[in-house]
């Protein structure tokens, strides 16, 4: 096991639905894999969680399981005002600071949670981020590496502040499975009965009961059977 000092802190971007489910489904898959971690934050509403593990191996291995998570960032810096976020990205360490060298290419994402943000607005927040040495040339399809900025406007739809209650910024990572959603969506099937469940719920199912490949499943009530078809 690497050494607790050389462990990185991930942000896990979370999905808005089936909010109830996202702790028990990633603690199953760290624990379905053995893989090392610390939690840091698991608030159990907000869209992140928190965590550290000694390496990007194991946060690729948790996302290609994950279905309530949407992507997972190496997070450099997080804060509850833009200034303090600006101040701790200005004096990064060499082991993050090695991605903005001239050969990479680079694109920024923002997202932000309650609050929708305009084209125009989200290249003034990319813009203010041009304090940061990067030597690389932009690269919008296909960069070698992707930025991400979070803002979080709260929970509550009809009560959203001036500011963001949090900012993250880091290094995007891995994508979850989420994409394998489409492939099994009901609107692809050819029949669908008053049982066919949601493939979003099904692979929470399987992720919570740590189903990997070549094991055995007993479905005593199948339903229409669809998967057998």
């Amino acid at each position: 096991m690497a050494a607790r000092h050389t462990w990185k802190s991930y942000l896990l971007w979370c999905a808005n639905e089936h909010v109830s489910f996202r702790i028990p489904e990633v603690e199953a898959i760290l624990a379905m894999y053995k893989i090392p971690h610390t939690w840091i934050e698991k608030p159990a509403e907000n869209p992140w969680m928190l965590i550290s593990m000694p390496s990007e191996d194991c946060a690729i291995k948790l996302m290609k399981r994950s279905v309530t998570v949407r992507s997972i960032i190496e997070l450099w810096a997080r804060s509850t005002t833009k200034e303090h976020l600006d101040d701790q990205l200005k004096i990064l360490p060499t082991e993050f600071t090695f991605y903005f060298k001239k050969e990479n290419t680079f694109k920024v994402v923002v997202d932000t949670f309650n609050k929708v943000t305009s084209q125009e607005d989200k290249i003034k927040k990319i813009e203010s981020f041009s304090f940061l040495p990067i030597l690389g040339t932009a690269n919008l399809k296909n960069p070698s590496v992707t930025y991400h900025y979070y803002e979080f406007f709260g929970l509550d739809a009809g009560r959203i502040p001036e500011n963001p209650y949090d900012y993250f910024f880091g290094r995007w990572v891995s994508n979850s499975e989420r994409s394998a959603v489409e492939k099994y969506s009901l609107k692809t099937r050819h029949f669908i009965g008053n049982t066919s469940m949601d493939p979003k719920l099904s692979m929470i199912m399987a992720n919570l009961a740590q189903i990997d490949d070549g094991h055995v499943v007993v479905d005593p009530f199948v339903g229409t059977g669809f998967l057998f078809l």
